[in-house]
């Protein structure tokens, strides 16, 4: 016995936003709402292209100042290690030499 193949609704018919506002006649209140929010919705993307701008150069201002942030620790450290290398290298020298100043005898008064 031979299985038959499931039926399948027919696809519902789609009726595209524009084939609706084609059919309404809006009234004037509603045609002056809709260019409104056309406007509106103008603005909203305008304004998002602009923070994606924004949000890119703060990024490439975020690098920047990381990589010079890393350049100044790299810069601190060399100054630091030649530092220490100097003051190694004057406490390993050989010590001062003191020389003994001959204490004076107390002058008799008369």
């Amino acid at each position: 016995m031979a299985k038959a193949a499931p039926t399948q609704p027919a696809p519902l018919a789609q009726t595209a936003p524009e084939d609706v506002a084609r059919t309404v006649d809006p009234s004037p209140e509603l045609a002056q709402l809709l260019q409104t929010m056309a406007r509106d919705l103008a603005t909203v993307g305008h304004e998002i292209d602009q923070l994606k701008i924004n949000q890119e150069q703060m990024a490439r201002d975020n690098a920047k100042a990381a990589e010079q942030l890393k350049a100044s620790q790299e810069q601190t450290a060399r100054v630091i290690a030649k530092a220490e290398q100097s003051l190694r290298s004057k406490i390993s020298g050989p010590p001062p030499r003191l020389t003994a100043t001959p204490t004076r005898k107390p002058v008799p008064t008369l």
